[in-house]
């Protein structure tokens, strides 16, 4: 029996200034078209309906209210997302509106997907373990209580032909109940056994999908003041940016997610403010870098200025992570911390210095978090 798929999509616009009427924004909320779903393998995307037409019907659902030169895309307009073979089909036209007689298109092209983590799933994951099929790819599983939830990250651009080119990015989310990573992971390399009847065959995972889009405008161009990391302590007053970032090897998820993926390990927004606690560190080499580190690709990600140097600070704290393993245990949305190998915890602790400067802003005459683009949902107190 097919699964919900659950999808969850984030698009963060940002564009030149405009007049009102010329600037793409709003909400979209979509599903699948009656009697459609998405089936995926190893290397493809198919959106049904049709099977393997190239294309698949998508719909924009009830509060949907996008408006860009050509007019809005408004509740119960139907759309195409297009069929993708990862590294062959070409990104433009992924999403197109055409929008009713006498009203423009809007076409999202795609620029990438993923990324996913550098993990092989197996038998052994734990709640909240991440992994991604093969270890490759762009998909990202992560081990829940009921079953398996996938993340797939993607980006590009977005026009009506007329106005000024946009960005966007975001992430679909899937549930698959009953079925564990290493399950889909078998299902997709075409590998036996795995549990029958709940969405996967040899070679795919098939189920029905639907979406919510949230548009914003540009972010702030990088030049405002980097913050503290007690600045970013708590996001229920200083909102986490909504816009992702990919800064010395570490990638920020951006809105609605906000995790981010640090030594090819995966966080989520809650593991991540376990690096960040109010205690002191007493020596452990992972609060003490880790925290830097996020609040300056958080810092990063809000628009403030930053130098080569500063992005090799935090690609050689990456790579020190990286060679380190997980900072924060496996509880599932819940942030444990774990010591490092005492053979790294002092290079670990010296990484933070050239953080700390940049996240003090020494040196750059600004006042702190001044010109940053803060996130505004919701988010939670630390």
């Amino acid at each position: 029996m097919k699964q919900r798929f659950a999808s969850l999509m984030m698009l963060l616009f940002c564009c030149a200034l405009v007049t009102a009427s010329a600037q793409v924004k709003g909400t979209l909320n979509v599903s699948n078209c009656a009697g459609g779903a998405v089936t995926v393998t190893g290397t493809s995307i198919d959106w049904i309906l049709p099977v393997g037409g190239g294309t698949g019907c998508v719909q924009a659902d009830t509060l949907t209210a996008v408006t860009f030169a050509g007019g809005n895309i408004a509740p119960t307009e139907l759309g195409t997302l297009k069929d993708l073979i990862f590294g062959v089909t070409p990104g433009t036209g992924f999403m197109v509106f055409s929008g009713a007689p006498g009203v423009g298109t809007l076409s999202f092209d795609l620029t990438a997907l993923g990324p996913g983590v550098a993990t092989t799933c197996t038998a052994g994951m734990a709640v909240g373990d991440s992994c991604s099929v093969g270890g490759s790819g762009p998909f990202l599983l992560t081990r829940t209580s009921t079953g398996t939830l996938i993340t797939l990250t993607a980006n590009g651009t977005v026009s009506d032909g007329t106005t000024p080119t946009s960005t966007w990015l975001g992430s679909f989310t899937t549930q698959f109940a009953g079925l564990a990573p290493i399950d889909i992971q078998n299902f997709i390399l075409g590998i036996s056994g795995g549990p029958a009847g709940l969405g996967c065959v040899l070679g795919s995972c098939t189920s029905t999908y639907s979406a919510s889009f949230a548009v914003t405008v540009n972010p702030t161009p990088p030049g405002g003041c980097p913050a503290t990391k007690g600045f970013w302590h708590d996001p229920s007053l200083h909102g986490w940016p909504d816009f992702s970032v990919t800064v010395g090897g570490v990638t920020y998820e951006g809105a609605p997610l906000r995790g981010m993926i640090i030594g090819g390990q995966h966080y989520t927004q809650q593991q991540l403010l376990s690096l960040m606690p109010s205690a002191p560190a007493n020596g452990n080499g992972f609060v003490i870098t880790g925290s830097q580190l996020i609040a300056a690709v958080l810092n990063i990600a809000a628009g403030a200025q930053h130098s080569s140097s500063v992005d090799a600070a935090i690609k050689a704290a990456n790579d020190l992570l990286a060679a380190d393993g997980r900072m924060v245990g496996t509880a599932y949305g819940v942030g444990l911390l774990v010591n490092p190998a005492p053979a790294n915890n002092d290079a670990l602790k010296a990484a933070s210095t050239d953080l700390n400067n940049y996240n003090s802003a020494v040196g750059l005459g600004c006042n702190e978090a001044s010109g940053l683009t803060l996130g505004t949902q919701p988010q939670p107190q630390n």
